[in-house]
């Protein structure tokens, strides 16, 4: 299925694939204070675990490919906003990103680094969509919604990343209800 492009001028890829129906969540009312507090529970995971020595793979390392937005240096909170926008990310999608990003964290806790940190969520991001929505939207469309924001992500590098995470999440979604709920309720809690 072809999409059109979200930019300024196109819709949402949500709003392209009309999921207005099927994802009854309310959009920004409550998906960005959602990501305010999203943004500052990745920030304190880097304090925390971002000292931790350990390599990375290349592709998430911004030192070597910095994933600037028209030459700008992303923070956490205008990341997941663009990417929210752009994706028309929902609470749901939101809280799969940080059960996601967490996993990875447990996996190899030297992941997580403050150069590190944009490109990992974009890898979660991406996933957490796709597993949202499997059976409407692909990575080639996700991809095509996002690729204007980010300077030097490519298609084939786009891919690796995303093939990166789910190995090293051993291929595994976490689908717990109980802790899908912890998060949940954190990131209305906070």
């Amino acid at each position: 299925m072809a999409l059109l492009r979200a930019s300024k001028s196109a819709p949402a890829l949500g709003s392209t694939l009309n999921l207005a129906d099927d994802r009854t969540f309310a959009r920004n009312i409550f998906t960005y204070p959602c990501l305010d507090k999203f943004a500052c529970a990745v920030e304190v995971l880097v304090d925390e675990f971002g000292p931790i020595p350990g390599p990375i793979l290349d592709l998430w390392d911004e030192r070597l490919i910095p994933l600037k937005s028209n030459g700008r240096i992303l923070n956490v909170k205008h990341a997941m906003r663009a990417l929210s926008d752009r994706l028309d990310l929902r609470a749901p999608d939101i809280i799969l990103t940080l059960m996601l990003l967490e996993t990875a964290m447990r996996s190899d806790h030297a992941i997580l680094k403050p150069y590190s940190v944009i490109p990992l969520l974009v890898s979660c991001v991406t996933i957490a969509l796709k597993f949202q929505l499997d059976a409407i939207v692909n990575i080639g469309d996700i991809f095509d919604a996002i690729e204007d924001l980010l300077d030097n992500l490519d298609f084939e590098n786009f891919k690796y990343m995303e093939r990166e995470l789910l190995v090293l999440i051993d291929w595994k979604v976490p689908t717990c209800p109980k802790n899908y709920r912890n998060y949940a309720t954190l990131l209305y809690t906070l």
